[in-house]
Order: C-alpha cells, then structure tokens, then sequence
C-alpha cells in the first residue's frame, strides 16, 4: 500500500500505555515511508510495525515524535539524518528487520536523545561484541533489546574499548561505514545522472552532436564510465548486504569500472529473489 496523505488522516489515534498520543500504521503493507508530513507533527508515537519497509529514512521534521514503532519489517538501511528529523526520539525499536551490520547500527548516531532501542532479531544482534558496541556508540542508552544497561555493563564496554581488540573493531567498523557512505553516494550520482539525462534526451543529442568536435580523445578516456539499469540495481542491492570492507571496495571499484563482475550479478539476482519470496511469503501469512 502507498502510504497517502488519505492513508495517514484516515488511521487510528489512540493513547498508549505510556499516555502517548499514537498514530497506527500497523500491518498495512506499507513499503516506502512518505507523506507523514500529513500528521502535521500531532502525535508522540508512530507505529509503523508490520509493514514492508525497507529503509528508515524520508521523515519530514517530526519534533513532538518520541517513539517509533518498526519491528516486523524489511529494514536493511537507516538514514544517518534520522535525529535530524526526529530530534526527541527516545524509544525506537527494529527488531525483526534486517540490519546486519554493526556499521548500519552507526547511521543512528544522530539521535542525540535515544535511550531505549531494539535490535532483536536482526543478523546484527548476534555478531561478536555487538552489545559492547552499541553501549560504547550510544552512552546514553538505558535499555538495550528489552535489558537495563546496568554499571557493569557499562565498565565491560569501557575496559573492552580499551584494549587492542576494541580498538580495532572500532576502526573496522568506521571504515566499512564510510566505504558504504561512498558507494551509496556514487550509485545515488549515477541515478541522478541517468533521470537527468532521460529528461533532456533530446536537447542533450543535440548538444552532443555539436560537442562532439571539440572532445578530445584524452577528455573522452578520462570520463566515468556509467552503469547499465541492471548493474545499477544490483549495486544497491550488494552496497545494502555488504557486510565487510573487501566487500565495499570491490563494489567500489565496479563503479569506477563501470561494470560488474559476473558472480556480483549473480550475487545480487540471489539476494533479490530471496527477498521477494520473503516478502510474497510474508504478505500471504498476513
């Protein structure tokens, strides 16, 4: 379902146990967030839960918003200007998605006011050292997966961050994020400029056929090549399940290139039929 301006007026309010004033979104299909705008900013919780959403990201600027509600969805992306948007946000819980990165964890370093979150049941929850990490990225947490953060937990994570090992994971992490950061913004440069190409088709044809005399062959080599629809698809798909930085860089250097590697096209064609089996699987049950 499109999440309309209609969808939005027309879904339950009601009040939580927590005395909040909620809007519910709840197991309507809902795929791309979009329009919340239409809430005009009325409501302390949004319930997004059990839905097909796959990015946390597209908020307009919500500053009543304290908690968000989106377990039981298909959420592999979180936009780092998520605290931007929702700068009261207190309470968010993922659990059931599919963040499998620490690095992804990461993008929620902007909500400045986060003390209780929920990663359960993501691939990330049961990597090494995950609940060291995420009490040493947000030292503000109070509840981490339904468990107080207590003081002990908090001295395990200072003397972890301390050794040799903590260090590095920290460093691996960091570097795996802004790698992705890169590769995500050079796919969204190469949609960019294929929609601006496809718009002025025609006035661009005609600009290349009098430009063409005066491109020298040096100029001509020196150009990024660009990707075919296919390769771009799959790009995003291999950028959002890229789970270590050999991965990340050798996604980047297809972009360089202009092209991938077949077993990356094949790689991508898997993740994608698995996903929509999960979805149709998942949509049925419902």
């Amino acid at each position: 379902m499109k999440l309309t301006a209609e969808v939005v007026n027309s879904a339950p309010v009601r009040f939580n146990p927590l005395d909040e004033r909620e809007l519910c979104l709840r197991g309507l299909g809902i795929s791309v967030i979009e329009n919340l705008s239409a809430t005009r900013d009325q409501f302390d919780c949004l319930d997004l839960t059990e839905n097909q959403i796959r990015r946390l990201e597209n908020f307009p600027r919500l500053r009543r918003l304290q908690t968000l509600l989106a377990s039981g969805n298909f959420i592999s992306r979180i936009s780092p200007r998520l605290g931007e948007f929702l700068p009261k946000l207190d309470t968010l819980v993922l659990a059931g998605n599919r963040i499998s990165t620490l690095a992804e964890v990461d993008a929620l370093a902007s909500c400045k006011s986060l003390t209780c979150l929920s990663l359960e049941r993501n691939d990330v929850a049961r990597r090494p050292n995950y609940r060291r990490y995420v009490l040493h990225r947000f030292p503000a947490l109070r509840v981490l997966d339904g468990t107080k953060v207590t003081r002990t937990d908090r001295e395990d994570c200072e003397a972890f961050f301390r050794t040799e090992d903590g260090r590095a994971l920290e460093l691996s992490i960091r570097s795996i994020r802004q790698s992705l950061q890169s590769a995500r913004a050079a796919a969204a440069e190469g949609d960019a400029a294929q929609d601006l190409g496809a718009s002025s088709s025609s006035s661009a044809a005609a600009a290349a056929a009098g430009a063409s005399a005066e491109t020298s062959p040096a100029d001509a080599a020196g150009s990024t090549p660009s990707l075919s629809d296919e390769h771009r698809r799959a790009v995003a798909v291999l950028v959002d399940a890229a789970q270590s930085a050999a991965e990340v860089s050798a996604i980047e250097e297809a972009l360089k290139s202009g092209t991938l590697t077949d077993a990356m096209i094949k790689r991508a064609n898997e993740l994608q039929r698995s996903a929509a089996a999960e979805g149709g699987t998942e949509a049925s049950a419902e």
